[in-house]
């Protein structure tokens, strides 16, 4: 059944006859019970949606089976005038899945479901389905490691026509650990990561090894590292602040890497990317508009109106979830994003991701400031001086970028997350309006 605040977004966007089913769990189940009546569909769990109001939506979802199997599959709902893709989706070739074979559409909503491996865009994944196929194609990516080539890869993160990274298993205990990590792009691999995985200048840092890349499959392979996220450790453990500390001197480590980066992300940058985000807001809380419009304005006016910082070789997503704690030390992980740019960019958006669990209420405020207080302090330690007014407009931006987040994320209560996201971010700029004021 959909929610007050999710038959709102649905009534103001009539161009999409099937946004109301994607944004509702029963009714996305009901869809696929309807198409893949063999499958013997039982619970529908939405795990991310990508909506463009008036154009189509695109909602990913974890399926589990009467039989107590699990699978994925996403489906998108278009414009009833463009029934382009909905046609060309049913050109593809029908591919075996734990659903039942092939892309299957509801025409009259305009509704399209690719069980897994289907991917419009990320036509790799069809390699997976077959033992064949998939030997090929790890062949060709980690051509130097035959053990490798009869394994499995299980998906781990999925973000339908963007990304997909798996586990690739060679046993036949799928409970264990993957022996690598196995990444498909719908472009081509971000050229940050792959320069920066190459790197070795500091044997102090640890990232992990490139196995192998494949530019015509769009792909690359990365040695498997075990260790426990720093946003577990944080959720589980009292003392958290030595881990913490040892993150902020690996990220100064990284930023004193050498590496030539062509995406820049400084200040400015930022700030010109600030409407759209605000945009994305009030598209699903018109009632916003005010706010966030005032808080762009803000961050673009002092954001642009300094001289950026020297820039130095970002992680460029960097947050707990990307931190291993190992007995060796911490890693860094999933630099896609890596740029040059500001060193506080990085900070920010850590800070950013500590006050976002902290607006859903997953974590304490004072435990988040502990934490992030302990990085700052390994930071400087390794690192270059930190100007905290500029921190502070820096993670207001990274607040409101994520704004919108909890909304694409199915969070049953987005509204109210939004909200407070976006009144975190408020109160970051405010601080930055009133230390001037001060001066």
């Amino acid at each position: 059944m959909l929610s007050a605040p999710d038959r709102r977004v649905v009534e103001r966007d009539p161009a999409l006859p099937g946004l109301a089913v994607l944004l509702d769990p029963e009714a996305a189940a009901a869809l696929l019970a309807r198409l893949y009546p063999e499958a013997e569909v039982a619970v529908v769990e939405a795990t991310y949606l990508r909506y463009k109001p008036t154009t189509s939506c695109l909602a990913g979802y974890r399926v589990r089976l009467a039989d107590g199997g699990e699978t994925l599959a996403y489906a998108r709902a278009s414009r009833l005038d463009a029934p382009d893709k909905v046609h060309k989706a049913t050109q593809r070739t029908a591919l075996p899945s734990a659903l039942g074979a092939g892309v299957r559409i509801e025409a009259s909503r305009g509704l399209t479901v690719y069980p897994f491996p289907h991917d419009h865009e990320l036509n790799v994944l069809a390699h997976l389905a077959d033992d064949k196929h998939r030997r090929r194609l790890l062949r060709s990516l980690v051509p130097d490691r035959r053990d490798l080539w009869r394994g499995r890869v299980l998906p781990l993160r999925y973000k339908p026509e963007r990304r997909f990274v798996g586990g690739l298993h060679t046993g036949g205990d799928r409970t264990e650990a993957p022996v690598a990590l196995v990444k498909f792009y719908a472009g081509s691999e971000p050229e940050g990561s792959a320069a920066i995985y190459a790197l070795r200048s500091d044997p102090a840092l640890h990232l992990p090894r490139v196995l192998g890349r494949s530019r015509q499959h769009r792909a690359c392979a990365l040695e498997w590292l075990d260790g426990r996220p720093l946003d577990e450790l944080l959720a589980e453990d009292p003392h958290p602040a030595g881990a913490f500390h040892a993150a902020g001197a690996a990220l100064a480590r990284l930023h004193r890497l050498d590496c030539a980066l062509e995406r820049r992300v400084d200040g400015r940058a930022i700030a010109s990317s600030l409407l759209a985000t605000a945009e994305n807001l009030v598209s699903v809380q018109p009632e916003l508009a005010g706010r966030a419009g005032r808080l762009v304005a803000r961050l673009e006016r002092l954001l642009s109106g300094a001289a950026s910082p020297r820039p130095v070789t970002l992680h460029g997503d960097f947050s707990p979830d990307q931190v291993l704690v190992r007995s060796e030390g911490v890693a860094l992980i999933d630099l896609d994003r890596a740029a040059r740019g500001e060193p506080a960019v990085d900070l920010a958006w850590f800070r950013a991701s500590l006050l976002g669990a902290v607006a859903v209420g997953d974590l304490d405020r004072s435990r988040a400031r502990g934490a992030f207080e302990a990085l700052l302090d390994g930071y400087l330690a390794h690192g270059a001086p930190v100007d905290r007014d500029r921190l502070a407009l820096l993670t207001g931006a990274a607040l409101l970028r994520r704004a919108v987040e909890p909304f694409r994320l199915r969070s049953p209560r987005w509204p109210e997350v939004n909200q407070a996201l976006l009144a975190e971010a408020e109160a970051m700029a405010g601080d930055r309006i009133e230390a001037e004021a001060a001066r």
